[in-house]
Formats: C-alpha cells, sequence, structure tokens
C-alpha cells in the first residue's frame, strides 16, 4: 500500500486526502456551491478553446494562461451559463474579479436594505 502524500497547504501536517483542506478545482459545483450545467466540463472546454488559453481579464497581476472560466456577469447579478457570458480566465484574474463581485453583491445588499435602488456596473437603467 502507497503512504499517502502530504496536504498541499503550508504547515499543515495532514495527509491526503485532507480533511480541513479539500482540492480547490470541482468542475460540478461552483466556488459558490452552486450548482453548475450538466454539461460545465464540455462548455469549458469550449470556452477556454475559443479563448485560445489566454485569460481575456488581463487584470494586473495576470499569468496570461487561462486555467479557470469566468461568468462575465455573474449569476447574482443575473448572468447566464451561456456561452456568450463565459471567458476563459487565469486564476489570478479570476480570484480578483470574484473578490470585486462579491464586495459588488455586500454594497448591493447594503443598498437595498437602505431602500436604494442598486444597478450592475456597467447598466444604464
Amino acid at each position: 500500500m502507497r503512504a499517502g502524500t502530504v496536504c498541499s497547504v503550508h504547515g499543515c501536517p495532514n495527509l491526503t486526502p485532507c480533511p480541513t483542506h479539500p482540492p480547490r478545482q470541482r468542475w460540478d459545483r461552483s466556488t459558490r456551491g452552486q450548482s453548475l450545467p450538466v454539461d460545465w466540463r464540455k462548455l469549458r472546454g469550449v470556452v477556454l478553446a475559443r479563448d485560445r488559453g489566454v485569460c481575456q481579464l488581463r487584470l494586473p497581476g495576470c499569468t496570461v494562461r487561462a486555467s479557470h472560466v469566468d461568468h462575465i456577469r455573474p449569476h447574482a447579478f443575473g448572468g447566464s451559463d451561456d456561452i456568450e457570458n463565459l471567458a476563459a480566465a487565469c486564476p489570478n484574474c479570476h480570484d480578483e474579479k470574484t473578490k470585486t463581485e462579491a464586495r459588488l453583491g455586500r454594497e448591493r445588499a447594503a443598498a437595498l436594505r437602505r431602500g436604494e435602488h442598486w444597478t450592475y456596473p456597467g447598466d444604464h437603467r
């Protein structure tokens, strides 16, 4: 029997599979735990091929090589799983965009609690 490997998280003494740090990439669920479309693996492959494996976000810290697929307009703000709403992204850009979208979500929630109107950036309604 082969011995397990040590968890990849620095300083964690657990062997894999680590109960504290599960694997990061799962293609059947989003990072927020929402179910992805049944054909997500295929759709992801099509988007990465269409964008030639190059990050389309190009934010500061971009590594250029894409391994993630981003919803241009997130589900939380009315986005869909249509291929036109998907773009290849490097992990750094995808993480930064996700953080920005989380901040926007908090701002939207606060505005709605105050009874204010809120629109997604770029919407001109």
